[in-house]
């Protein structure tokens, strides 16, 4: 009986090593089965949209760059050199794109990632906007310079009109002078004297003193008209432009001087031409999409392009904030780590039937072992 009982507890032992091995194939098999699928998914599904998001990411970066360096650009090739790298980036981007739809396949991606489409479109919208405003900006700035030349250009032929007519009247006013001397060693009267220097201070000074003061307004216009292309700040253009129309006021009476002092028909000739030239003067400054009107577009279109160029950079960090969020959405769960074991250490258990009877127990080398 004692025999019996020996053999029949070690059938016992060994059937229960047996169903113990078996339970531990069948959970390992399992679990390298998780595992595979597991790895599967990495390789084939987080891995490429993590590296996906990333290089979206880094396009929509390069993109980004180059929209500001066309928003600091001054020269018309380089924009449009720039334009073209960009909408390459943005091709490239969108390529990119349609392969990580084809990767994503979680609801809560999906929507991540047509959210992150739709602020990509508005930012390429407002990039687009602001190469347009970009150019406009170049070209009102040359439009600017031409007009700038001819405003300087009709003020330097009226201070050169103005000048011949103060240095007429200057000689009529030496000669005058001349003859006033002269009579006065003929002994001449005193009435004869004040009647050729009378005519003196009564036409020819005042034709003189109009003569420069509109000489003086020329300069404060110029200076004023300066003034109105220094200033970037829309809402004061409309003070400047006031003190140039006051400015202007002031010259009308004094061409109406020139007017009732002329003397010959010379005189009025030139003083006819100094109005045309003043009226030139003003127009190419305030005129309809003159000096005055092109400046202010520039201005306003500048304005434009700053709002557009931080709405694009707004546009592109809420782009890459979920394109972040799709990179950090795929990656892969944490394997649990395998705990080693020392090589050719035991493993002891007690059968729980033996744990009743006695201390019979049963050891087996590790799994590890060589």
């Amino acid at each position: 009986m004692l025999s019996w009982s020996v053999k029949g507890r070690l059938v016992t032992g060994l059937v229960g090593l047996t169903s113990l091995a078996t339970v531990i194939g069948v959970v390992g098999w399992l679990s390298i089965d998780d595992i595979n699928a597991t790895l599967n998914n990495i390789t084939d599904v987080s891995a490429p949209t993590v590296e996906t998001s990333d290089d979206l990411a880094i396009g929509l970066w390069e993109a980004t760059k180059v929209a500001e360096e066309v928003a600091a650009s001054v020269n018309q090739t380089e924009i449009d050199e720039l334009t073209a790298e960009f909408e390459t980036l943005i091709e490239e981007y969108e390529v990119a794109e349609i392969e990580l739809r084809d990767l994503v396949t979680d609801p809560v991606m999906v929507e991540r990632l047509e959210a992150a489409g739709t602020a990509e479109e508005e930012m390429v919208a407002r990039a687009r906007s602001l190469f347009e405003l970009r150019r406009e900006q170049l070209t009102a700035q040359v439009s600017i310079r031409h007009q700038l030349d001819a405003f300087d250009a009709a003020g330097t032929e009226l201070n050169a009109l103005l000048d011949e007519l103060v240095l007429t009247n200057e000689a009529e006013m030496a000669a005058a002078e001349e003859d006033g001397d002269r009579l006065q060693a003929q002994s001449a009267t005193a009435a004869e004297v004040n009647a050729v220097l009378g005519e003196l201070f009564e036409r020819d000074y005042p034709m003189v003193r109009a003569a420069l003061t509109l000489q003086r307004l020329v300069v404060e216009l110029e200076d004023t008209a300066g003034e109105y292309l220094a200033e970037t700040e829309p809402e004061m253009l409309a003070a400047v432009e006031e003190e140039f129309d006051g400015i202007y006021e002031r010259v009308t009476p004094q061409l109406d001087l020139l007017t009732q002092f002329a003397e010959t028909d010379a005189d009025r000739e030139a003083i006819d031409l100094v109005f045309e030239r003043f009226d030139a003067l003003y127009s190419s400054a305030v005129g309809d999409g003159m000096l005055f009107a092109a400046h202010r577009r520039m201005i306003e279109t500048a304005g434009r392009a700053a709002s557009a160029l931080s709405e694009l950079e707004d546009g592109a960090d809420i782009v890459a904030e979920r394109l972040d969020a799709i990179a950090n959405a795929a990656e892969p769960p944490e394997l649990l780590p395998i705990a080693a074991r020392p090589s050719g250490s035991r493993v002891n258990f007690t059968l729980h039937f033996a744990s009743t009877r006695g201390n019979t127990s049963v050891s087996i080398y590790s799994a590890y072992a060589p």
